[in-house]
């Protein structure tokens, strides 16, 4: 269904003429009618206008080929963020040189984020959701936090490395994606470790293993990590809070 096609429909269900919508829009109603005869298209502004005039989901005007479109752009922005951060190793990158690496004008970026903490959250939950679920599945399943981490988490993250590296050295980002993974994990653990002087103890400990892991641009490979963790915590969990 096109756009012209739902504004004719929500006009009709609202039980307003051409002219009743264009005064509500502040727009002549020849505007309305050229959209519904698919003469023209409203601009992403006023299709923003009519959302929230008509409280409408937020996505209520975007076809499958639309949604197609956004996913592909933001991809391909999150893959510029990720190749231009190895470059700007002590500067945040711009929207202009994002956009040189994601082959996108800075419009369609300032589209899809707004401002740069957006952009950064996004980068984030992109690289935790290949991690969290595994972790999530296991913790549920009241396996060991130190062998679901070793055995499960510790693989993920070995091949997300490339990506985790440039979070946890680039100082601009490493702070923020601390404070992202705490507050991600803090729960969870918490859920099979009731103490919470020990949830802490462990959520630090855990971070810090990463932290000093990938922050290396060439850290020791997975099985030569999963023995270190092995040996650092072959003291029993439950007595690192006594």
């Amino acid at each position: 269904m096109t756009i012209g096609n739902q504004i004719k429909l929500l006009r009709q269900a609202k039980g307003l003429t051409q002219r009743d919508l264009a005064d509500a829009l502040f727009i002549s109603f020849q505007a309305v009618s050229s959209w519904e005869r698919q003469q023209s298209q409203p601009t992403a502004d006023m299709l923003m206008t009519i959302i929230e005039k008509y409280q409408l989901p937020s996505d209520f005007f975007m076809t499958p080929t639309s949604i197609q479109k956004t996913t592909q752009e933001k991809e391909q922005i999150l893959r510029g963020f990720l190749e231009s951060l190895k470059y700007c190793a002590h500067t945040q990158p711009s929207y202009e040189i994002i956009a040189q690496f994601a082959n996108l004008p800075c419009t369609i970026i300032h589209q899809h984020f707004p401002d740069y903490d957006a952009l950064v959250n996004q980068l984030m939950m992109s690289v935790d959701e290949q991690i969290k679920p595994i972790v999530e599945t296991h913790l549920l399943a009241h396996d060991d936090l130190i062998t679901t981490f070793s055995t499960y988490m510790a693989p993920r993250l070995y091949a997300e490395r490339e990506k985790l590296h440039l979070l946890y050295t680039r100082p601009y980002l490493r702070e923020t994606w601390l404070h992202f993974i705490k507050l991600r994990y803090q729960q969870l653990i918490a859920q099979c470790q009731p103490n919470p002087i020990a949830t802490t103890y462990l959520l630090d400990v855990l971070i810090t293993f990463i932290s000093v892991w990938l922050s290396d641009a060439h850290p020791e490979p997975l099985a030569a990590f999963q023995q270190r963790i092995a040996q650092l915590t072959h003291v029993p969990i439950q007595s690192w809070s006594k």
